[in-house]
Formats: C-alpha cells, sequence, structure tokens
C-alpha cells in the first residue's frame, strides 16, 4: 500500500492553445453525463434511464492571482471565445477539449494581489488519454 500518495494541485498543469495561464492557484474540474429517462407503463412504477447518456458536459474553473492581462485580453478582444484546453496531470494523463470562455471576473482590494476567477464550458467531445 501506498502512503501519502495524491496530486499535489499545483502539479496538474492547465494550457490554453498550448500556453499555460499565469498565476493559476486553483483548478476546479466537473463533468456531467444528464440521464435520459426511458420509463413508461411497463416500468412498473420504477424509473429506467437510457445507458448512455443524453448530453455530457465538462466545465472548468481556474482561480489566481493575476500575473498579467492576458485573460482579460483573451475575453474581450478575441472575437472567438472558443480554444483548446488541456490538463496534464503528473502521471502524464491528459483531459483534453475545445471549450467556450464563458466568463471573466477580477478583484484586487487596496492592500492585496489582484485576483481572477475564470470558467470555460467544453463544446464537443472530450478526450481522456491515460498515462502510461
Amino acid at each position: 500500500m501506498t502512503v501519502g500518495a495524491g496530486i499535489l494541485g499545483r502539479d496538474a498543469t492547465l494550457t490554453i492553445a498550448g500556453q499555460p495561464i499565469a498565476g493559476v492557484t486553483t483548478k476546479g474540474l466537473s463533468i456531467a453525463n444528464e440521464a435520459v429517462d426511458v420509463s413508461s407503463d411497463d416500468s412498473a412504477g420504477y424509473r429506467e434511464l437510457m445507458a448512455q447518456s443524453g448530453m455530457s458536459t465538462l466545465d472548468l474553473s481556474v482561480s489566481g492571482v493575476t500575473k498579467n492581462l492576458e485573460l482579460m485580453r483573451s475575453c474581450i478582444v478575441n472575437e472567438s471565445k472558443m480554444y483548446a484546453f488541456t490538463l496534464t496531470y503528473t502521471d502524464s494523463s491528459v483531459i483534453a477539449f475545445d471549450g467556450f470562455f464563458s466568463t471573466l471576473s477580477q478583484t484586487g482590494e487596496h492592500n492585496t494581489a489582484f485576483t481572477f476567477d475564470a470558467a470555460f464550458q467544453s463544446s464537443g467531445a472530450y478526450t481522456f488519454t491515460p498515462g502510461p
């Protein structure tokens, strides 16, 4: 049995279009599979679900300390809000997807670092490639 095994958040690397996001301190990943109810009178009062999902979604959130204004520039200036995302884990496993840049917020109190929160939503299929 391995004692103390796990992945540190800082060791999971997130890139957008091949470039790391500067200042990231927290990454959040949510994958959802929407159930399809196929219950009918024949179900004898029990719910029956289709084996495949009706819609699969992946949402990614990041937050951190603002080191540069690249995220803001991308959010405001670029006409396309669709980017290629890659999340790489310490064992070289990779989640890759095309995602829509949905939100960006920045906060800065007078005596602390300027921080940001951003959210991205998958568009199309996403992939998981296990590490070696």
